[in-house]
């Protein structure tokens, strides 16, 4: 309700009007001339409010003290807190007071939500029906949320079957400041969609048309798993757009698509849906021309073109081609150009001639690049990751590439890169927006391990130092046998270059107690550095030394380990070349990455180790369908040892386990003696992984892989490759993926386990 309530007393009335008390009438009208200034508000408050602040209640309020006093303008102020939705009835009081008016608005406000109750949720639990609601406790109701909240539950009934079901609510005053609000819910029985059919469809059977449809009917086990076979009044306004794309996609660029014919059945329980259809004529291209081209030729973006004279007309097709025209300008400058078609029909012939017109406008400049969301990460970090800079030409490959290059740092959830327009009219400001996650990690844990049995961690490590992009960790396992120490530093803008510098330091210690004693320990460092060739392309060099020593080695110990007895130091270089141009290096789906590298041990680099050796990797990433993603590898490896030594037994090729062949434990497959093996000098590894989506971070994945170690007198063959089959899932982190796999063994010999799990962390290839 709205009233207006305005106390005027009679006998002032008239001074009011004319703007004086009587006692002072005369001086006022002396002074002030205006007859408006009898009408001026001094004075402006609110009543009655008890959770609502008064500036809240007075920011609707438009009339202010010094101005006149309109009942138009009350009336509309009066009108704005009566729609804030908090108030069931709004006056106002005038008076008057040492010559002016005093205007109090008194509210008096609805009551709070105190309980929701649902009545008649029996089919579908009350559990259930509340997710559906967005209502706040202690908070005020009016008609609008109760509305919504009612088509919330209808929609969520009649996506579970329930078509008819009919939602009322119900407010009960508890006390005059609170309310309960019952919804109430008649459910009705389940209908199921029976029958799916089509009228005027004489091109396409009514399988073909149902096969574009996500709304199916009902079957018995695949609806149990699946809640498909009910009629969602959403998802069947997709499904008929999803029919005219169909008909537009084969040529029928006249088809239309009808509203459904809805029938149920007498029980009530079955539902019956036809689809009327208007075909047309399917029309194939008689010619296609481009006009307004200058930069590149017509034959040039023709090769864009797919859509060809004789063909069907396909406008998904078109799209496709439109976007390819549009992305070799993008990719060159221009990423304001525009291309749109037009087309001539000929229904007399069936076909049509399709003109593709193109406004290329002008090169693009970026203007301004403004960085938000980053708390941590300094600018500038973000920056050289950019692949242009403010006033460069801007191209849809340098924004493509400077997403992907900032994805791969791993420091961000989210990377948002957009362009803005600017008053000039080929210049464009760029917003770059990142939310950032946590780049730093304490850990302490426990866990159990078949070799360690128990087995204590304790790790710290930030991905992105004080906002510079370091990466520093340290870090220490401690288990009954095993003892490991690891510190590792890396910069990846030495002096403010692309040069990447790092290093890492660690001690191992292993030791195997029972009966079979032995002790080794390893101790050492790297340093490396890197720096990039072209885009995609780096170059690696760095230095390793190491000492292992094995000590204690009983007879019983087995004979890699005996192998190994004494002590032995290993200086050696690396160089390498790799090119890396997937998309996210964490969760790669498109993209390759390849390394070519050479190891030199000993000679002038001193040491006890002389060998050569050389590796070769490729890995390959597809997008095949919705989320699948295909993966392959392949590893090919050779060593060597000159000046009369032996290769150490270390670092021999020996296959299994989580990066090479899974299924089998570490170091079990290669040459052996009696049965156990020692490894060779040759490998070869081939890993084929299918990814899919799993519930978010979680993805799923099936693998096969197969690989072979062989020795000094043996070829690379495929008799000699060990086969490996099984599922993994893959958890998503701020420090990386963590992986566990189960692999079964597809040629499992005799005295070997049927399968091994494998948990590790970081990404596979």
């Amino acid at each position: 309700m709205k009233r207006v309530l305005v106390v005027l007393t009679l006998g002032l009335g008239f001074f009011f009007i004319m703007g004086a008390t009587p006692w002072e009438s005369k001086v006022a009208y002396a002074q002030d001339p205006d007859p408006n200034a009898a009408m001026k508000i001094g004075w402006i408050e609110v009543q009655g409010q008890r959770r609502i602040e008064e500036a809240t209640i007075l920011a609707q309020v438009k009339t202010k003290p010094g101005d006149g006093f309109t009942p138009a303008a009350i009336r509309q102020d009066i009108q704005a807190i009566y729609d804030t939705g908090f108030f069931k009835d709004v006056q106002v009081d005038v008076v008057g007071l040492e010559g002016k008016l005093k205007l109090t608005f008194i509210v008096t406000e609805k009551a709070s939500l105190k309980e929701i109750e649902i009545v008649g949720a029996d089919e579908v639990t009350e559990e259930k029906v509340r997710e559906k609601l967005d209502f706040k406790l202690n908070t005020i109701v009016d008609q609008n949320d109760i509305n919504r909240n009612i088509a919330n539950i209808r929609k969520y009934y009649e996506e579970s079957g329930f078509w008819l079901v009919e939602v009322t609510a119900e407010e009960e005053e508890v006390t005059p400041e609170l309310v309960k609000l019952k919804f109430i819910i008649t459910e009705g029985p389940e209908v199921q969609i029976t029958q799916i059919s089509f009228k005027g469809n004489d091109t396409f059977t009514d399988d073909e048309l149902k096969d574009e449809m996500e709304t199916s009917e009902w079957q018995f086990i695949i609806s149990w798993f699946t809640s498909s076979g009910y009629l969602k009044r959403d998802e069947l306004n997709q499904d008929l757009e999803r029919l005219l794309d169909f008909y537009y996609n084969q040529g029928y660029i006249e088809a239309q698509i009808g509203e459904p014919d809805i029938t149920l059945s007498d029980d009530k329980t079955k539902l019956y849906l036809e689809i009327p259809v208007i075909e047309g004529i399917q029309y194939k291209v008689k010619s296609v021309e481009l006009a307004g081209n200058r930069l590149f030729t017509t034959s040039q973006l023709m090769e864009k073109v797919t859509l060809k004279p004789g063909g069907v007309f396909s406008r998904s097709q078109l799209r496709e081609n439109i976007e390819q025209i549009t992305q070799t300008y993008a990719k060159q400058g221009y990423l304001l150009t525009e291309v749109y078609p037009t087309t001539r029909r000929h229904p007399e012939t069936e076909d049509l001639d399709l003109l593709v017109h193109i406004n290329e406008g002008k090169l693009t400049y970026s203007r301004w690049i403004e960085i938000k969301g980053n708390e941590n990460t300094r600018d500038k970090v973000i920056r050289r990751e950019l692949k242009f800079a403010e006033g460069d030409i801007l191209t849809s490959t340098a924004l493509r590439r400077s997403y992907q290059r900032l994805n791969n740092l791993g420091f961000f959830q989210e990377v948002n890169l957009k362009t803005k327009p600017t008053e000039e009219e080929n210049q464009l400001d760029i917003e770059l927006k990142v939310k950032e996650r946590p780049t730093g990690q304490f850990s302490v844990g426990a866990g159990w391990s078949s070799v360690d049995q128990l087995v204590g961690n304790l790790g710290i490590s930030q991905g992105n130092l004080f906002g510079r992009g370091q990466r520093l960790s340290l870090s220490g396992t401690f288990g009954r046998k095993t003892t490991t120490y690891n510190l590792g530093f890396t910069e990846p803008w030495l002096f403010d270059t692309p040069l990447t510098a790092g290093f890492d330091l660690y001690y191992r210690t292993r030791r195997r107690l029972e009966f079979k004693d032995y002790n080794i320990n390893r101790r050492g460092g790297r340093f490396s550095f890197s720096y990039p060739l072209r885009e995609y392309a780096r170059l690696y060099w760095g230095y390793m030394y190491e000492q292992v020593d094995v000590s204690e080695v009983s007879e019983d110990a087995p004979l890699i380990i005996r192998m190994r007895e004494g002590e032995r130091n290993t200086s050696k270089v690396n160089l390498a070349l790799g090119r890396d141009s997937r998309d996210n290096r964490l969760r790669p789906t498109r993209g390759s990455k390849h390394r070519l590298s050479f190891e030199w041990a000993g000679g002038p680099l001193g040491g006890d180790s002389y060998f050569t050796r050389i590796v070769g990797e490729s890995g390959w990433h597809f997008p095949i369908w919705w989320k699948f993603v295909l993966s392959i590898r392949g590893i090919i490896g050779y060593e060597t040892s000159y000046n009369g030594r032996e290769v150490p037994v270390e670092e021999l090729f020996a296959l299994g386990g989580d990066n090479s062949v899974r299924g089998f434990e570490s170091w079990s497959i290669g040459p052996s003696i009696d049965g156990e093996v020692i490894g060779g000098n040759k490998e070869l590894i081939f890993n084929v992984e299918l990814h899919f989506p799993l519930v978010d971070p979680l993805t799923g994945l099936i693998f096969f892989d197969t690989g072979g170690a062989f020795g000094e007198q043996e070829s690379f063959r495929a008799s000699g490759m060990r086969e490996g089959a099984g599922i993994g899932v893959r958890f998503f982190t701020p420090v990386g993926p963590i992986r566990l796999d189960w692999g079964y063994k597809l040629d499992r010999q005799e005295d070997e386990s049927k399968y091994e799990w494998h948990f590790a962390i970081g990404t596979y290839f």
